[in-house]
């Protein structure tokens, strides 16, 4: 049998290639995240929205595979988090050293002991509309709050767009419908005026109110909705009745909202200045404003106004390190590997030598992605920026396993003793950008 790479070492499991909700589910970890330049950046606008010196929210931006999910994950999470955490993420990475004795401070003075409470949202293809967009907000903030075990739950203002609803008689008439056969033993055998007698004159209707949001879910009842008002009036009830220090609602890639809703934007805008009267903040990850928002557009100037823009991107040396950490090497072939490793690294001296030379990247650095050739990797991680698909970035080269020639394609079949092949050269990285991804 001939020796196939794979016979030294595998794909770290935990290395996700994209990170979405299935990634952090999967037991992403945020303080694995490398704190760069452009997120300590992020890290101290952060600081500045807390302390209310700004009253804005953030706007992520940066190319496909530069990390900007990640990076909004991480932001999340280190807000929420302990101080002892933080500080702790502060001395796992010697860049974040020389930052300890002003941003760590900074911010874990501005955090103080009041709660943070942060719910995460990731892809909007299922948010069309303005009306999609309040159920997701709503619906998500109240699972938060629950899950926090917070006490005020915001259901006194809940209530009221529900009692608005019923007052139209054709929405009595189907509310009655189902509350009074099919869903008669949830509601204890009550009658629509009865319920609608509860709501109105209980100071703690969340029981109740389950109960109807139970009904509407199962039997798609989507009018009983709030309008954006509503929502807004919702939002400053759970941040003062829960005495919060921010609430912070994470939009991962949320291009297509605004993509579906140009000209449209003015519930959006509405949700977008409630951080000027409480601490409410949006964390929205995107391209750059300017491909949504027209300077001439009024509405889209408001909104542009009320964000801080925040550019992620990734350093090539990081990008290596990243590209080194997907590589386990199994403990039985450590030694064997390592003297593969020697051998391999006397074809590449050259390319090594043009790559340190143009990037500062430090040898070992490269040596430590090898079997993928030096050259390989510099453009791997420039053309995945260019190529504008998340199904197309450096990190899913690297993991991905489907029938088309990536990473995992290339160590599956070809091994140390295989001459000219025996690296991942530039010409390879063509079947995974082009050949079968051409539609992108």
């Amino acid at each position: 049998m001939s020796i196939v790479y794979k016979d030294y070492f595998n794909i770290d499991e935990n290395y996700f290639p994209c990170v979405n909700e299935s990634a952090i589910n999967a037991g992403l970890k945020w303080d694995d995240f490398y704190p760069h330049s452009t997120f300590i950046d992020l890290i101290g606008k952060a600081e500045r929205i807390l302390s209310r010196s700004e009253k804005r929210s953030l706007w992520i931006s940066g190319a496909y595979g530069t990390g900007k999910s990640y990076a909004a994950f991480t932001l999340s999470q280190l807000l929420t988090s302990s101080n002892s955490d933080v500080e702790a993420y502060f001395d796992k990475y010697e860049v974040l050293n020389q930052h300890k004795t002003e941003l760590m401070q900074r911010l874990i003075a501005t955090k103080g002991e009041e709660r943070i409470l942060t719910c995460y949202r990731y892809a909007s293809s299922s948010i069309y509309d303005n009306n999609d967009l309040i159920i997701v907000v709503q619906d998500l903030i109240a699972k938060s709050v629950e899950k926090a075990g917070l006490q005020h739950t915001g259901a006194n203002t809940l209530k009221q767009g529900i009692l608005k609803w019923l007052e139209d008689d054709r929405n009595k008439q189907l509310f009655s419908g189902y509350v009074e056969k099919e869903y008669k033993d949830l509601f204890g055998g009550w009658n629509t005026d009865e319920i609608i007698d509860k709501l109105k004159n209980s100071n703690n209707p969340a029981n109740l109110m389950s109960k109807i949001n139970r009904m509407a879910n199962e039997i798609g009842i989507l009018a009983i909705k709030l309008d954006m008002d509503d929502l807004i009036a919702y939002i400053k009830d759970i941040i003062t009745g829960n005495n919060l220090k921010a609430l912070i609602f994470v939009m991962d890639e949320f291009s297509e909202f605004f993509q579906n809703n140009r000209g449209r934007l003015t519930d959006f805008q509405k949700l977008v200045e409630t951080c000027m009267e409480v601490p409410f903040y949006l964390i929205v990850v995107a391209h750059e404003m300017g491909n949504y928002f027209h300077e001439r557009d009024t509405d889209a100037k408001k909104i542009k106004d009320r964000f801080i823009q925040c550019e992620i991107a990734m350093p090539d040396d990081i990008a290596f390190d990243l590209m080194h950490d997907a590589l386990k090497i199994k403990d039985e072939a450590i030694k064997d590997w390592e003297s593969k490793l020697d051998d391999l690294q006397n074809f590449t001296r050259n390319s090594r030598n043009a790559v340190s030379e143009l990037t500062g990247i430090k040898q070992e650095v490269l040596t430590g992605i090898l079997p993928l050739h030096p050259m390989s990797a510099l453009l791997l991680k420039h053309i995945s920026n260019a190529f504008e698909s998340n199904q197309r970035s450096m990190f899913d080269f690297i993991k991905s396993d489907g029938d088309y020639k990536a990473f995992q394609w290339f160590i599956d079949n070809y091994g140390p003793y295989d001459g000219t092949t025996a690296f991942l050269t530039v010409d390879m990285l063509w079947d995974f950008f082009y050949q079968t991804g051409r539609d992108n």
